[in-house]
């Protein structure tokens, strides 16, 4: 901004309207370019600090993948060993004919095929788009197809450490702006989060809840974990891991990470200061259904 208005209050007005810097008349010319150059090398340098941002995202999920495959390995042990002993089993019913085994054990087959079919649908979660450019593309899409495609996943990854998980019930007209892998990742990190805070605890749940509120999706999710300090609660998004030994350390970079995703995507992510337990909302801009329903077709 450069105007003859010098005085303190003209130059915070400059500064709050949006100016990046403030001269006033006269000027020198090498000030000025001094002050341009500046202004080019900030602008290069928050070029950088985004694609770090991005490149750290990246990095994450990668991470939560290697996770969720220990997870459904785990998951799938099980069901696969009881499908290797029935097999068995099944081998004797027909050598005796016995049909009323064969019913149990095709019975116990198609239980451990529809386990497994759940559990790898999780890989979905993390997995990238299929279009192979990697990009995730802005679009207006359904609230409920996001928490859809994670609840089976978290549902037995809660129950692998003894925690009870909830999904509320999702209206389906809600609809958000954005990029969904990315929303997605951000919702994740908030219930894997939730999930280690209550591991361990006295009490073991986690709630995720979604709503409308004045022109925002909310998707509120609550543990039963330990109350957090004051400090804790001023450093929980900050790129940190928690010294409290009861704070699991999912609290740190996760956080941080699902914070600036839903700021890339308009949205805020906050700690609800009104609730006893730890209880974080993250909300979008809500895209009326009508519309949505409109730029989906």
């Amino acid at each position: 901004m450069l105007t003859s208005r010098s005085e303190p209050e003209d130059i915070l007005t400059g500064m709050r309207a949006g100016a990046n810097d403030y001269l006033t008349k006269p000027i020198k010319i090498d000030e000025f370019q001094r002050r341009f150059n500046n202004a080019l090398q900030m602008v290069e340098l928050n070029n950088v600090i985004a694609q770090q941002k991005l490149a750290v995202i990246q990095a994450y999920k990668l991470i939560g993948i290697g996770q969720m495959a220990q997870t459904l390995i785990g998951e799938m042990s099980a069901p696969v060993l009881n499908m290797l002993e029935q097999i068995d089993v099944l081998r004797e019913a027909i050598e005796q004919d016995d049909k009323p085994a064969m019913k149990r054990v095709r019975d116990s087959l198609s239980g451990s095929t529809l386990h497994i079919g759940k559990t790898i649908r999780g890989i979905g979660l993390l997995a990238p788009d299929n279009e192979g450019n990697g990009i995730d593309q802005i679009a207006v899409v359904a609230l409920v197809s996001v928490i859809q495609q994670m609840t089976d996943y978290f549902s037995a990854h809660a129950l692998s450490k003894d925690v009870d998980i909830l999904f509320g019930h999702v209206d389906r007209s809600l609809f958000f702006k954005g990029r969904s892998k990315e929303v997605l990742q951000a919702i994740s990190n908030l219930i894997e989060h939730a999930i280690d805070s209550a591991a361990g605890q006295r009490e073991r749940w986690v709630n995720v809840e979604t709503m409308a509120d004045r022109g925002q999706i909310v998707v509120a999710v609550t543990n039963s974990g330990i109350v957090l300090s004051d400090v804790t609660r001023s450093q929980l998004f900050g790129p940190i891991i928690p010294e409290h030994p009861s704070v699991e350390a999912g609290n740190g970079l996760g956080l941080s990470i699902a914070r600036d995703i839903v700021l890339r995507n308009g949205g805020s992510l906050t700690l609800d200061p009104n609730s006893k337990k730890t209880r974080l909302l993250l909300s979008l801009p809500l895209v009326a259904e009508h519309r949505a329903e409109k730029k989906v077709a």
